[in-house]
């Protein structure tokens, strides 16, 4: 009887700490970037992307994410600069399809804060990244019993010449920006 309230005990408890696995709804979910051109931002974003979550607010230690984005599918309204930005002066699209942000682990700043710390891979550069975000909420799903939503932003920066993003005269930053603010909203839905 002993060893098994000892099992009982030990399978509640990795179930407390276990992260639930969400589904991202990519319909209500978004990557978008800013980059200045001389001195005015440009506006763009990423049109496909998937991605692997696990997430426990309460114990955000035991969650992952890992985050795969289409550079082909760059949009900033402007069919030359899109060509340009995927051709060998910028993303080099055709050899480097993808870019990938793998996490490490997660820490809980306050109630709704956190970081994720991982590894980005831009082109064929990967480096350590921290990724601010914040949990906009949490809650029961209206439409489907038995599920939660939540909804998170992250907001964070980078340098492109750090991952090789400009060749050639592109390289310098005086037309294009070296920084580029990222903005990330996922809306997600997992069981209960």
């Amino acid at each position: 009887m002993k060893n098994i309230k000892t099992t009982l005990v030990l399978a509640l408890l990795t179930l407390s700490v276990h992260a639930q696995t969400w589904s991202i709804d990519y319909a209500h979910s978004s990557i978008n970037f800013s980059i200045n051109h001389f001195f005015t931002p440009v506006i763009g974003k990423f049109q496909r992307f998937t991605g692997a979550l696990q997430f426990n607010p309460d114990q955000p230690e035991n969650s992952k994410i890992e985050f795969t984005v289409a550079v082909a599918s760059v949009n900033t309204d402007n069919a030359k600069r899109d060509n340009d930005l995927r051709s060998t002066n910028f993303f080099d699209e055709k050899k480097y399809p993808k870019m990938f942000f793998v996490s490490s682990r997660f820490e809980k700043k306050s109630d709704n804060q956190y970081i994720a710390y991982g590894k980005m891979t831009i082109r064929d550069v990967t480096k350590d990244i921290e990724i601010p975000f914040t949990l906009l909420g949490r809650g029961d799903h209206p439409m489907k019993q038995g599920m939660q939503i939540i909804g998170i932003k992250a907001e964070f920066k980078l340098a492109r010449t750090k991952y090789g993003v400009g060749n050639g005269s592109w390289a310098a930053t005086a037309i294009v920006g070296d920084e580029v603010s990222a903005i990330v909203v996922l809306e997600a839905s997992a069981k209960k």
